[in-house]
């Protein structure tokens, strides 16, 4: 993913749009292996880029804090063994 990140859409994108559905499940795998090692992401630049563009948008903070999800604030529901 490290070699392929930043093709069409540059710029901690994938596509040109930057919100595609696979890049929401990316962001969602990539945010689960966050929540279990934090520096997971540290020596892959580009999906850095890509973790912290899509953490930073409008509808992903809305439903990591609550604001856009009936279910509640999005938190951790595993801990490492």
């Amino acid at each position: 993913m490290e070699r392929f990140g930043g093709g069409k859409g540059g710029g901690g994108r994938f596509t040109g749009t930057g919100v595609s559905v696979g890049e929401c499940k990316l962001f969602s795998t990539l945010h689960a292996l966050v929540m279990i090692e934090g520096g997971v992401l540290d020596n892959y630049g580009r999906l850095g880029e890509f973790y912290d563009r899509f953490k930073g948008l409008e509808g992903t903070v809305g439903v990591m804090e609550g604001n856009k999800f009936e279910g509640g604030r999005f938190e951790q529901y595993f801990v490492r063994g």
